[in-house]
């Protein structure tokens, strides 16, 4: 997806530009389209809380990687589950049924002596 600068933009470029150049000891700049067209490139709005950023890559979807772990954080606390032993709410990996090891140890020796009469765990 390519995102166009606005002219706000373009002149912060320019600046930026301007200013890296004066570092290097040059007295002008010369901005091609293809600096415009490559900024452009590596602009992108990150997908948690819709800051603009320059992306190092091109699949890059958050500016930072406080967002890109807050956004994992809240995919885990949207996938929320109850559990089978004590009825708290967590959030879990994979097929998790329990919050805990000890209630994992609970709903083993549960299971356990369940199926030593022939019943199973609902």
């Amino acid at each position: 997806m390519r995102t166009k600068l606005t002219a706000d933009d373009r002149d912060d470029l320019y600046e930026r530009l301007t200013s890296l150049a004066a570092s290097y000891g040059a007295s002008t700049v010369r901005v091609h389209a293809q600096d415009i067209e490559d900024a452009e490139d590596r602009a992108g709005i990150c997908v948690r809380c819709g800051g603009a950023f320059d992306r190092e890559r091109a699949t890059a979807r958050y500016c930072s990687t406080r967002c890109r772990v807050a956004a994992h954080r809240d995919r885990l606390a949207a996938d929320s589950r109850t559990c089978a032993i004590c009825n708290a709410t967590f959030s879990g990996r994979g097929a998790a049924t329990t919050c805990s090891d000890a209630c994992r140890n609970d709903a083993f020796r549960i299971s356990l002596a369940a199926s030593t009469r022939g019943v199973t765990l609902g």
